[in-house]
């Protein structure tokens, strides 16, 4: 999957965990990490669980959150948009 994001305008780096490596210039997994730490929260205290069925609902949700948790006042007017 990884070879096809440089056709579709995406630089993909990567580190080697195994090796010790945790940052590569400016690739690292800070952002993923820290998506999947406020998903797991958010899924247990607000949801309590999930069905497979339904878990890209769940993670567009969240992303949508996460990306939006700096301004919280444009989360809610690109809710209102959504309407």
């Amino acid at each position: 999957m990884y070879q096809s994001l440089p056709a579709r305008g995406y630089v993909h780096g990567s580190v080697s965990h195994a090796a010790g490596q945790y940052v590569a210039g400016i690739h690292h997994t800070n952002g993923i990490e820290g998506f999947w730490l406020h998903f797991k929260r958010g899924i247990v205290s607000t949801h309590v669980s999930i069905s497979p069925q339904h878990m890209q609902k769940y993670v567009d949700e969240f992303g949508f959150r996460y990306n939006m948790r700096k301004d919280p006042a444009g989360m809610f007017k690109t809710m209102i948009k959504k309407l």
